[in-house]
C-alpha cells in the first residue's frame, strides 16, 4: 500500500526556481529534458503504482483513465525523486484519504534532468 493518510492536511507547497535572476514556480515540465514526452511518461508511472494500491478504486476501477497538467504539477523534489500529490476524489473516494506517490531518479528516466535544471 503506498503511504496516504486521511488526515494528512498539507499537501505541499508549490516548487520555486531562481531562473535568470528572477524566481519562478516550477512546473513538472521543466526538470525534463526539453522535448521529451515526460507526461506520458510519469502519467504511466503513476498510474501503475496506483493500480498496485487496493485503496485507490477510482484508478483500479477506470474510471480515472488520465491526470490533468495541474495534477502531474503538484509534486516535491525530494533527492530521491519526485513525490505526486492527490487530494481527495481524484484516485478514491474521500474516505480513503489523499495521496502520495513517489517516483525514484531510476523510475523518472535519464530525460529527468533536475538537478542540472536546478544547478545542484
Amino acid at each position: 500500500m503506498l503511504p496516504h493518510s486521511p488526515r494528512s492536511r498539507n499537501l505541499g507547497s508549490p516548487n520555486f526556481a531562481v531562473a535568470r535572476g528572477k524566481v519562478r514556480q516550477l512546473a513538472l515540465g521543466d526538470l525534463f529534458r526539453k522535448g521529451s514526452n515526460y507526461a506520458s511518461h510519469v502519467s504511466r508511472l503513476i498510474f501503475d503504482k496506483l493500480k498496485e494500491d487496493e485503496d485507490a478504486t477510482l484508478v483500479r476501477s477506470g474510471e480515472v483513465k488520465a491526470f490533468t497538467e495541474k495534477q502531474l504539477n503538484r509534486f516535491q523534489v525530494h533527492p530521491d525523486g519526485l513525490t505526486f500529490l492527490f487530494e481527495h476524489f481524484e484516485v478514491a473516494p474521500y474516505s480513503n484519504g489523499r495521496f502520495k506517490v513517489e517516483l525514484t531518479l531510476e523510475e523518472l528516466g535519464p530525460d529527468f534532468e533536475w538537478a542540472k535544471k536546478l544547478d545542484l
